[in-house]
């Protein structure tokens, strides 16, 4: 007899067992938190239990339970209370998707709850060591002896320079910043002598992403160190990805713009503003240059609710250039600056809608999208769906991929997307248009087929 499979998740002590995904594609894991942290998984695409390093937060058991909680976090906190507070709490500063490696760590390897405590770089490094390293037979066995090493030797082992100034490097990285990125950058910078590395109070992830060859040349040590300082990791991560707007942004000016040092956060913010309001002063000439928008194929309109699961969703098109910029700059695309979208839209083969509509219980944030529909030339002359994306170019879900493709599919089009332009190459030479062959080519002669 067999049983739908259901979502959700159990605890018999001392195993947790996690259901999730639905009935045609399944996956169960199976943890069992402490003194001896091992986990299996199982899925419908495989045949067997293979072992696994499954997400986990140990701040869940350190932080009360709401009286509306669900009953996964209710079991994740009975479950993860089985670890100790004093190796739960230093392992749960770590991101989610290493606390299970640490934990494992820390369970089988003497010494190592000290190192993760004074070093907890190395500890992750100790932890993940294939990953930054050739791999060897027995690791757990190599890190029981490393720890017992002087630090510098533990650096020595996993590649980076072995030097005592490595090991007060590393030891500036704090537990949240601790990954195998940020390793394996510190590991190319200290070997290349980098200065700033042995100066900075703190090594952050986002610090250490503008220490990169392609963005170093433009950060000075002054805004670096600001970042450091700055306790928000959100004020951290828009100073890191406005640094590296700054940059595109400049060298997509026509002239290339020349930048200043950047010297501080807020120098940065500033620039942010400024070459965005020119590049995109400099796109609405060019746009209004080329003329106007053609007519949209889909006037603005609420989708129609083909099943009974589907939203409202509204679709608008974007008719003009300026509504163009405006939407690229909200949903964070690269709608407005790729020339490619331009030549489509103004040819009458590619148009941009916005699509809107209320978010459902418990996702968080409206469904407002990017579509860009296409139409296949003169063979297939209808639209189709050539990009859907929400904001920041996330996938959508696939609800709205659907519902999308229902829309296309029954609603008709005020226009038929123009035939595009034939690459050259795709049809025959002219020249051969004009022979007076009097009968079709299948009544050649068969001596005469070497001709074709």
């Amino acid at each position: 007899m067999t049983r739908d499979f259901n979502p959700g998740s159990a605890w018999v002590e001392p195993k947790l067992y996690r259901f999730d995904g639905v009935p045609g594609t399944w996956e169960i894991t199976v943890l069992r938190p402490w003194p001896d942290p091992r986990a299996w998984r199982l899925s419908s695409q495989s045949t067997r239990w293979v072992g696994c390093r499954p997400l986990i937060d140990l701040s869940i058991p350190d932080r009360p339970l709401k009286k509306n909680a669900s009953r996964r976090r209710r079991l994740e906190h009975e479950a993860l209370r089985r670890v100790p507070a004093e190796i739960r709490r230093p392992v749960g500063r770590y991101v989610q998707g290493f606390q299970w490696g640490v934990l494992s760590l820390v369970a089988r390897v003497d010494g190592a709850l000290e190192l993760l405590e004074t070093n907890p770089a190395l500890a992750v490094g100790l932890a993940y060591s294939p990953a930054l390293r050739k791999p060897v037979k027995r690791p757990l066995r190599s890190a029981r002896w490393l720890v017992r090493q002087p630090r510098r030797r533990i650096a020595g082992w996993l590649g980076l320079p072995a030097t005592k100034a490595t090991v007060r490097t590393l030891a500036r990285v704090e537990p949240e910043d601790c990954n195998l990125y940020v390793l394996r950058q510190l590991g190319e910078l200290l070997e290349s002598a980098d200065r700033w590395v042995h100066h900075l109070p703190k090594l952050r992830t986002e610090v250490i992403q503008l220490m990169e060859p392609t963005v170093r040349h433009a950060v000075t040590y002054e805004l670096l160190e600001e970042m450091t300082l700055e306790p928000r990791p959100s004020r951290r991560a828009e100073a890191a990805w406005s640094v590296r707007l700054v940059l595109a942004a400049a060298e997509r000016l026509k002239p290339a713009r020349k930048l200043p040092p950047l010297r501080s956060i807020a120098q940065v913010s500033r620039l942010v503003e400024e070459l965005l309001e020119e590049e995109r002063r400099q796109h609405l000439l060019r746009w209004r240059a080329a003329g106007p928008f053609p007519e949209p194929p889909y006037p603005g309109q609420w989708m129609p609710r083909v099943l009974s699961e589907d939203r409202p969703v509204r679709v608008e098109p974007v008719a003009d250039a300026e509504a163009l910029l405006t939407h690229a700059e909200q949903h964070r695309n690269c709608l407005a600056n790729d020339e490619q979208y331009r030549a489509r839209i103004l040819d009458g083969t590619g148009y941009a809608c916005e699509l809107s509509g209320d978010a459902a219980e418990g996702e968080g944030r409206n469904t407002s999208a990017t579509l860009f529909v296409e139409g296949k030339g003169a063979e297939r002359p209808h639209w189709t769906v050539h990009d859907l994306k929400l904001r920041c170019n996330d996938e959508a879900p696939a609800w709205l991929d659907a519902q999308v493709a229902r829309f296309l599919a029954r609603v008709p089009a005020a226009r038929d997307p123009s035939p595009k332009a034939v690459v050259a190459g795709e049809l025959l030479d002219e020249r051969q248009l004009s022979f007076p062959f009097a009968e079709p080519w299948a009544g050649i002669p068969e001596e005469a087929e070497w001709f074709l």
